[in-house]
């Protein structure tokens, strides 16, 4: 349960491996040690037998995206497992997770769950999962989401926004008038400017 996973960061690829809880910056040649994201007592853990009545709370986490500042991590709770010894020594079965999300202060070591929402344009989808998936997409704290325009005017459109709403947050707003649902594809980019405190 749980993968090795791999982030990008100014330029390099940064591998962290939950079984050791360390972030590597790979090269060429070698893995070069650059940081520690401590998972916790209650986390999965590796290369050694438990009593699977207790797999249910356990998690792992994925590190998703990095600013100067943060960590974005993806923190997965079992919720329920249904596990059985099918033959001596070999256990399977169905586990059921939960996805939370949690940011990380590189310079204090604190975290704190998170929840993203759109309060500046009121067009995308309240579900949080769906905003935070867009975190996927981050690299050197900005955001560049590719979209198709006729899913774009639908969002708006069902939000009640109109473009001309929406030509103060564009840096190009003549395109985004002229904006119709032959235009595909159409990309967002958000930037990340302010380091994220966690008290």
């Amino acid at each position: 349960y749980g993968s090795i996973n791999v982030h990008t960061f100014q330029g390099n690829y940064k591998l962290y491996t939950p079984e050791s809880d360390t972030v590597y910056i790979l090269n060429k040649e070698s893995l070069i040690p650059a940081d520690i994201i401590f998972r916790g007592r209650d986390a999965m853990p590796y290369n050694k037998y438990i009593d699977p009545l207790s797999v249910p709370g356990k998690y792992d986490i994925e590190t998703i995206a990095e600013t100067d500042d943060n960590y974005i991590l993806m923190k997965r709770v079992v919720t329920s497992a249904d596990l059985r010894e099918y033959s001596p020594g070999r256990w399977g079965g169905i586990f059921e997770s939960e996805d939370l999300f949690v940011i990380a202060d590189k310079k204090n070591r604190r975290a704190a769950f998170i929840e993203t929402v759109d309060d500046v344009f009121g067009i995308f989808p309240s579900d949080p999962e769906y905003l935070f998936s867009l975190l996927r997409y981050l690299e050197d704290g900005r955001i560049s989401y590719p979209i198709d325009a006729i899913t774009f005017l639908k969002m708006a459109g069902d939000a009640g926004v109109e473009l001309k709403e929406l030509v103060k947050f564009s840096t190009s707003p003549e395109r985004l008038l002229a904006l119709t649902p032959d235009c595909n594809p159409i990309i967002i980019t958000f930037t990340i400017k302010d380091h994220i405190r966690i008290n």
